[in-house]
């Protein structure tokens, strides 16, 4: 009962162990899932200020320029279009560049006008279009007509609640003068002509019966009125708040660009689509013109503290497949453990069952001896080699152990002295044949009797006898074992070779590993510790050979070991063959 009770604790030990790894692995991955959220969420809030910061911007340049232009329109009705003297419509316009130079001294001048030239007079009487400075072009005059027309039909229709009066003096070419005229509220309007965006800016003048009396305005590059401006604002006008900007110029933080119906009209910098950014349209006279402003790389850092935080993501898919391997491994080591324990118990149990069949012979035949019950001295003679037999098995198993066992903890050592090998397996065959008496196989020798290897004696006794013992345990009753002993360049071979049904091929370097047995083999409850190969294979390596298996022809299993060949004297050799077997 005590037995089957710490059988059952541990088979629960790695279930209890496996069930602690794998809650370890979930708990890892919901943190890992909570810091990715935490940090996604953290992110998603400094973008969402950043775009804050880029709205205000863009909202700010926005109504700085609207203002900025708006007071420059008004400009227009103090434009050389509209000097007066004495009827508006009839007086000559002055040229342009003398305008600029003249009301650029008053306070209602306008960077907007720093480069325009397309100054018009409309008179709603004739419909007569002067224009100060440069000439208008077919597609651009047909546009300016039809916009006043329409806009003047609306102002008519309520000219009171659309217009204001104007007072205000004007520089004529005939000296100042005085002049009072009601005006209609100022009109954009933003068109692409000839794949250019032109501006159409104008105000409708009433008389005193308020009747349109004539339009005053301007029809230009839209480039050209609204840069001036657009760069002054962008460059003068803080955009951000001071405790923002902390006296930085708008130019290290932002990009402005301001797009028209036919295309880009204004930018301070080069774009960057993936930056943090925010659009604002202009509005009334300027609608049609939108704003964007961006933030450039470096001004994350300045406006947000630490700056933009980056994705923890590689980072935690990191350490989760970290967590993951680690677990993996301790579920593998686990594994591991549980093979080798079952292993270690396979091992035990084939031991002891290979070291019982020789002690129980020995045991029987020793009592039959002692008791006088051999009557004949042919039975007692046949008794005393039956236990010398089993007792060289026992001594070749317990040798078997020994080394697997210096082997494991690295101690196996060998001392190699020039041996002629065809002698040395002649001696280890006549002491096997009782073994293979007794399952009736024959084991025959052939070799060059004159080929001496580097051997460790006892060594070389357990790789022979190993061999040996594998064809006799899986081959056949009544078989042949061919022992072989040959040259090959600066080494000797010596070759086993039974008539068993073979290896295969997937099998032939497994074999080598402490404890591998083939299924087979134990489905037919074939007797073996399973370390006798890989006694062999650590033995054949302390000489510096090496050990292999292939199919020999005609069936059966064809063992090989390969030794580092000397060339000796033979009064050298006799001395080394003189020494005792035994390690």
């Amino acid at each position: 009962m005590s037995t089957r009770r710490a059988l059952d604790r541990m088979a629960r030990g790695p279930a209890a162990t496996g069930a602690l790894l794998a809650l370890a692995l979930l708990l890892s991955c919901a943190v890992a899932y909570q810091a990715y959220r935490a940090a996604r969420a953290q992110r998603a809030a400094t973008e969402r200020l950043l775009r804050d910061h880029a709205a205000y911007a863009a909202a700010e340049f926005v109504r700085r320029a609207e203002a900025t232009l708006h007071a420059g329109f008004i400009t227009l009705n103090y434009s050389p279009t509209a000097t007066v003297e004495g009827r508006p419509e009839s007086t000559p316009l002055m040229d342009a560049a003398v305008y600029r130079r003249t009301v650029r001294e008053q306070d209602t001048w306008c960077e907007c006008l720093a480069r325009a030239e397309g100054f018009f007079r409309m008179t709603m009487r004739d419909g007569s279009l002067q224009v100060a400075g440069a000439a208008l072009d077919g597609a651009t005059e047909r546009w300016v007509r039809t916009e006043v027309d329409a806009s003047v039909q609306r102002l008519v229709r309520s000219p009171r609640d659309a217009s204001v009066n104007l007072y205000g003096s004007a520089e004529g070419r005939y000296g100042p003068s005085e002049y009072q005229m009601r005006i209609g509220q100022s009109v954009g309007r933003w068109r692409v002509i000839a794949g250019r965006t032109r501006t159409l800016l104008y105000t409708v003048a009433f008389d005193d019966a308020d009747r349109p009396r004539a339009v005053y305005g301007l029809a230009d590059d839209a480039t050209a009125v609204t840069t001036p401006v657009f760069a002054r604002v962008a460059g003068r006008v803080p955009l951000l708040p001071a405790s923002v900007l902390r006296g930085v110029p708008n130019d290290s933080l932002l990009v402005v660009t301001v797009r028209g119906p036919g295309g880009v009209l204004f930018r301070t910098g080069r774009a960057d689509r993936t930056a943090p950014a925010a659009e604002e349209p202009f509005t009334g006279e300027f609608a049609g013109l939108v704003a964007r402003v961006e933030l450039r790389p470096g001004a994350v850092g300045r406006l947000v503290e630490g700056g933009l935080p980056a994705s923890p993501l590689p980072l935690l898919l990191g350490l989760l497949s970290l967590t993951a391997a680690t677990v993996g491994i301790a579920f593998a080591q686990m594994r591991r453990q549980q093979e080798l324990a079952r292993l270690r118990a396979d091992f035990v149990s084939g031991v002891s069952h290979e070291l019982r069949t020789p002690l129980t012979q020995i045991r029987m035949f020793s009592e039959l001896l002692l008791g006088g019950r051999l009557r004949t001295e042919e039975e007692r003679g046949r008794s005393l080699r039956l236990i010398d037999r089993e007792a060289r098995r026992l001594s070749y198993l317990v040798e078997n152990v020994l080394d697997f066992s210096r082997g494991a903890r690295g101690t196996l050592a060998v001392a190699p002295r020039p041996v002629r090998v065809a002698s040395a397996v002649a001696e280890i065959v006549e002491e096997f044949a009782p073994v293979a008496h007794a399952r009736r196989m024959q084991v025959v020798t052939r070799g060059e009797a004159d080929a001496v290897a580097a051997l460790d004696r006892g060594g070389f006794r357990q790789i022979l006898l190993n061999f040996l013992e594998n064809a006799v345990k899986y081959g056949p009753p009544g078989q042949t074992v061919a022992v072989a002993v040959e040259r090959a360049a600066n080494a000797v071979r010596v070759s086993v070779r039974d008539s068993g049904p073979g290896l295969p091929a997937g099998e032939r370097e497994r074999i080598w590993e402490a404890y591998h047995r083939l299924d087979r083999d134990i489905d037919r409850v074939v007797g073996g510790s399973g370390i006798g190969l890989h006694v062999v294979r650590e033995l054949v390596g302390r000489h510096g050979g090496r050990a292999w298996v292939q199919e020999a022809e005609g069936g059966g299993a064809h063992f090989t070991a390969e030794f580092p060949a000397v060339e000796v004297g033979a009064e050298e050799e006799a001395g080394s063959m003189a020494e005792g077997a035994g390690r």
